[in-house]
């Protein structure tokens, strides 16, 4: 048997395409689908009711963290599936993570990626679904280091053997890389099928995105300093050089209206930050056209400046929490 388990909250609107999707998925193995309500306040359960789930609801809002953890131990099956709710499975995704499972050892992983083609319409979704997909596009390794829930497969015996996701970590943050670096030290590998795609409901507001990466960046700038190891896809060292010059930049730009030295400092730090992203820029041009590209340009160089924001707020919060520590020892 393999149990597919995916943590929902208040997405009543989209859970229910997820499970059509995977009924759409014809495969020879029998299959349990395990949903794990976080305390909606929508009508996720109520939704979901007449489909061959297994449903359980957290008293209280959880987490992710927490909510996957109850579904893999409710788990009939040897295999686990992890899909978010907000996905929407292509006719393939199922049978082809099946067949990867195939060649997983005992404590390994395998992940899909979305694809460059979102649910909703719209400049912002279309955005970084080319974003996310152009992440996964340089890799060239089969094993990476990061571990992505969104569309995943395991041992259940693995997972728990692990410890599951760290309950600590609330929301949907930074549970998925942390479980993924305990899963590489204990032994485990983490394969990547980029062919392996899910389209994915991605927001329609920009500052949607601006705040989970400002959330997101904080939260793994301080799993960056415990571990001192740059990712070899999505958080790798040309997106951290990336992020410094397009912080560099905002920082630089009021100084350089007056002072001679930050306005050559400002320019440099732009010439630096276009050739880090161009190769993104050329992706979009060649599948939007050139307004697109030129809108694409200012969104990301956005959110690398919020990450720039957001790798200082954690480093300080990092480092109090150093100083802080021992003293409640």
């Amino acid at each position: 048997m393999i149990s597919i388990v995916i943590p929902v909250y208040n997405a009543e609107k989209q859970i229910t395409r997820l499970l059509d999707s995977i009924q759409q998925n014809r495969v020879a193995e029998t299959i349990e689908v395990i949903v794990v309500d976080d305390a909606s306040k929508d009508g996720t359960v109520q939704s979901i009711k007449n489909y061959p789930v297994r449903i359980f609801e957290n008293a209280t809002n959880s987490g992710s963290a927490c909510s996957r953890n109850r579904g893999v131990k409710e788990a009939r099956g040897e295999l686990v599936v992890f899909f978010d709710a907000d996905v929407v499975l292509q006719e393939n995704t199922l049978q082809s993570l099946l067949e990867r499972a195939k060649e997983l050892s005992e404590k390994d992983a395998y992940i899909g990626i979305y694809s460059k083609n979102p649910v909703e319409k719209g400049f912002v979704p279309e955005f970084k679904a080319l974003l996310d997909f152009f992440h996964w596009l340089p890799v060239q390794s089969l094993e990476v280091t990061s571990f992505e829930p969104r569309c995943a497969i395991l041992r259940k015996k693995a997972f728990l053997e692990v410890g599951g996701f760290d309950e600590k970590i609330k929301g949907a943050d930074v549970e998925d890389y942390e479980f993924g670096y305990r899963l590489l030290a204990a032994g485990g590998k983490i394969y990547l099928d980029k062919n392996i795609q899910v389209d994915h409901h991605f927001p329609v507001k920009m500052s949607t995105i601006v705040k989970n990466f400002f959330q997101r960046g904080a939260s793994w700038m301080k799993l960056f300093l415990e571990r001192k190891e740059f990712d070899n896809a999505v958080t790798t060292k040309g997106a951290g050089a990336a992020c410094m010059m397009a912080f560099a930049g905002a920082v630089l730009f009021f100084p350089g209206l007056f002072i001679q030295e930050a306005a050559f400092l400002w320019g440099l730090s732009m010439i630096l930050y276009v050739i880090l992203a161009h190769k993104f820029l050329g992706f979009v041009l060649r599948e939007k056209g050139v307004r697109f590209m030129l809108l694409a340009f200012f969104a990301q160089y956005l959110l690398h400046v919020v990450l720039g924001v957001a790798a200082v707020k954690g480093i300080a919060e990092y480092i109090l929490q150093k100083m802080v520590g021992p003293c409640k020892t």
